[in-house]
């Protein structure tokens, strides 16, 4: 099986991503977006979990930590 490093992973990088927006989206940093997040958060993690699942579907390779 072909091995790639961790930051190559369009998975590692997508759920590193959603990590980093949940925490300025929590914050308040943008209070429009704030607001959306906070009363369609069903919507938003629909999107992520499928954004995942498909991710998934298309990534080649085992990741190596190294």
């Amino acid at each position: 099986m072909e091995t790639k490093a961790l930051w190559k992973s369009k998975t590692v990088l997508f759920n590193a991503a959603v990590g980093i927006l949940g925490v300025l989206a929590s914050l308040g940093f943008v209070p429009q977006v704030h607001e959306w997040v906070s009363s369609h958060a069903d919507v938003v993690l629909a999107g992520i979990g499928a954004l995942g699942v498909g991710l998934r579907l298309i990534t080649k390779g085992k990741i190596v930590i190294e």
